[in-house]
């Protein structure tokens, strides 16, 4: 069973308080209580999983933070000022909150949840596994994080890789953007959830001839956004099963042969090179292999693809560098 690794956000003092997120921004569990020390805040932790970060809602890491951090050796993260009261309210709002010290620490939490998603998503997009989430979030690159798994995982002695167990990168990446349309349904329906609500306050405020503001506007804004979000990996997912979309790699990954080259000096294990410089192009066309201006490329979550009939159009259309380097050739001849 993979381990469970959670973003916490601790709010201390008297009466403290403690969230626990998972790596996708959901609430795993949220407490508080009168006297509860840093013993007491490891063991709550320990029930949910391995913290990742621990987040504060000041402009500072408070002592008990420090000492969290300290006891598991991962990072703290707080904002560059103080959340406000109105910050707070605003991001646990529908949430299921106590006290205010349960809402402080979870607003803490949620504000380092949303610093860290655009990282957090490419690595789901990848296919990539929390534990490689967890590296990257203590400060270590993708790459860096992958390798040491890679070094860490148990080398198999002298047997033969099954069809089962070779790793297929497009049908984990399709498996990934699956994952990924299932969390944002979820979240699409929270929030129709939260219009509905929304909706019924205003309708019973307008009964009363006594209207309040409903930031109707911005939660509106956030849900159309979310709803194109879950439409463009939609339809990213059902085309790379369907063969219409191929996946291209970041050089050095090379995925169906296709990879994005953006600086010089590489190997040539691919077949076609997609780049946007005119040396890199020379570079690729020399060590005879195919290449297309990396503007044909298409990008949704740092994972790149492309149409298989766009490729089919680049190919045949001769590449102006290609066509001087043959002239330059005939003329040396």
């Amino acid at each position: 069973m993979e381990q469970r690794y959670l973003i916490v956000g601790i709010d201390p003092g008297t009466t403290a308080a403690v969230a626990c997120l998972d790596l996708r921004g959901d609430i795993v569990k949220v407490k508080s209580a009168k006297q509860m020390g840093l013993s007491h805040v490891i063991e709550f932790i320990r029930s949910c999983g391995t913290p990742a970060v621990v987040a504060s809602d000041v402009d500072r890491i408070p002592a008990l933070n420090a000492k969290v951090c300290a006891k598991f050796g991962v990072r703290a993260m707080h904002p560059e000022r103080p959340l406000s009261v109105f910050e707070k309210n605003r991001m646990t709002e529908g949430m299921h909150v106590s006290d205010s010290h349960q809402r402080d620490c979870l607003a803490a939490a949620i504000w380092c949840y949303n610093c860290l998603s655009n990282k957090l998503r490419k690595i789901q997009a990848l296919g990539l596994s929390d534990k490689v989430a967890h590296l990257v979030i203590q400060g270590s690159s993708i790459a860096g994080a992958r390798r040491k798994m890679d070094d860490e995982s148990p080398k198999p002695k002298n047997k033969m890789n099954s069809p089962e167990q070779v790793h297929d990168p497009q049908r984990a990446q399709v498996k990934s953007l699956k994952r990924m349309v299932k969390d944002l349904r979820q979240r699409l329906e929270k929030e129709q959830e939260m219009r509905e609500q929304l909706k019924k306050r205003l309708e019973q405020a307008k009964k009363r001839k006594k209207p309040k503001p409903l930031p109707k506007t911005r939660k509106e804004d956030s849900l159309r956004s979310k709803i194109n979000i879950l439409q463009r990996y939609k339809r990213l997912a059902e085309g790379l099963s369907t063969g219409q979309l191929l996946l291209c790699g970041v050089y050095p990954h090379v995925i169906g042969g296709l990879t994005l080259i953006q600086r010089r000096g590489f190997s040539d294990d691919f077949d076609i090179g997609f780049t946007s410089k005119a040396s890199i192009s020379s570079e690729i066309i020399s060590a005879g292999k195919k290449t297309v201006d990396s503007k044909a490329l298409k990008e949704l979550g740092g994972i790149y693809y492309i149409e298989k009939s766009a490729l089919s159009r680049e190919l045949e259309r001769e590449p102006p560098l290609e066509s001087i380097i043959k002239e330059y050739r005939l003329s040396r001849a």
